[in-house]
């Protein structure tokens, strides 16, 4: 075998076996990346003093008013206290679309907590990227405006629900 040949088949030895490690490592990072959260079944509703209904279109128009980075978005609530979302960032000439699921929950100190379950932009899943200091933003922002429109009377959030089109908070005086 010449020299020219022998060199030849190593070289594409070579590219196929850095393809092969590449194909390999990009399914294994496609992998480690795809995680969804699990949350647990809403339990049986305790006793409340107040029902607070916030409907779907309400929660749009503050998530687009938040002054965040998002140039379009969307918030569809579900059943058992969950929703699904797609928003539109505006970051810099690229616009990326991310979607995803939260579950509403209260968080067991009074206020509501927002949970992410699942984000992702195509078929990436960005769960394990979402920094904790967003979601402890997005909870404060979230329980500031509930503070605000309810007042701070004393009352805690003991459960929440949702159907098809709206959130519904169960408020109890704090004893």
């Amino acid at each position: 075998m010449n020299k020219q040949l022998k060199s030849g088949l190593l070289l594409l030895g070579g590219v196929l076996l850095g393809l092969l490690t590449g194909i390999a490592g990009g399914w294994l990072l496609f992998r480690v990346l795809e995680t969804t959260a699990t949350v647990e079944p809403l339990p049986s509703l305790p006793d409340y003093d107040i029902e607070v209904i916030i409907e779907e279109t309400y929660i749009n128009r503050v998530m687009l008013e938040s002054g965040s980075a998002l140039a379009a978005g969307n918030v569809d609530v579900r059943p058992g206290g969950a929703a699904t979302f797609a928003v539109q960032l505006a970051a810099g000439p690229f616009k990326p679309v991310v979607r995803g699921d939260v579950a509403f929950r209260s968080d067991g100190a009074g206020g509501m907590a927002v949970q992410l379950l699942q984000v992702k932009m195509g078929r990436l899943s960005l769960l394990r990227l979402v920094p904790r200091s967003v979601m402890d933003s997005m909870n404060d922002l979230v329980n500031s405006e509930l503070v605000g429109r309810v007042g701070s009377k004393g009352l805690e959030v003991v459960a929440v629900a949702s159907d098809e089109t709206s959130l519904r908070l169960y408020l109890a005086q704090r004893e």
